[in-house]
């Protein structure tokens, strides 16, 4: 089996170089057109697919090889919109804590667990 850092690394590299073998579709989404291997680096996460095949999820990856994938999202994000992410995120926290926190003042179930007498019902007369 090959070293999976070792791997990564030389897809950084590749796509430091802008080798042409690494497509950068967008800035979530690199495609190895050797192999098939699609990176879909997020913000929080990312995964790595063959087709239509999950291959392997962020959280499979060593911390090392994380940082690598991590380094590569960099590479592909343009540094405009990572400052402006930067910027915001203080207020994205702050925004998400307040409605998760809401949520428990003022409960708002999605599923209804217990079961509701059906209304417009027609009596049954036997």
């Amino acid at each position: 089996m090959l070293n999976i850092k070792d791997v990564l690394v030389y897809v950084h590299n590749g796509v430091k170089k802008k080798d042409p073998r690494f497509k950068i579709e967008d800035d979530e989404h690199i495609i190895d057109t050797k192999t098939g291997v699609e990176f879909h680096l997020y913000d929080e996460g990312g995964k790595v697919t063959h087709g239509d095949d999950l291959i392997a999820r962020m959280e499979y990856f060593t911390k090392d090889e994380q940082s690598v994938l991590f380094e590569i999202k960099k590479l592909i994000t343009d540094p405009a919109t990572v400052q402006k992410k930067i910027a915001h995120y203080p207020v994205m926290l702050k925004e998400a804590r307040e409605v998760f926190a809401g949520l428990f003042e003022s409960p708002q179930p999605t599923n209804v667990m217990e079961p509701e007498a059906e209304s417009n019902t027609t009596p049954y007369r036997g």
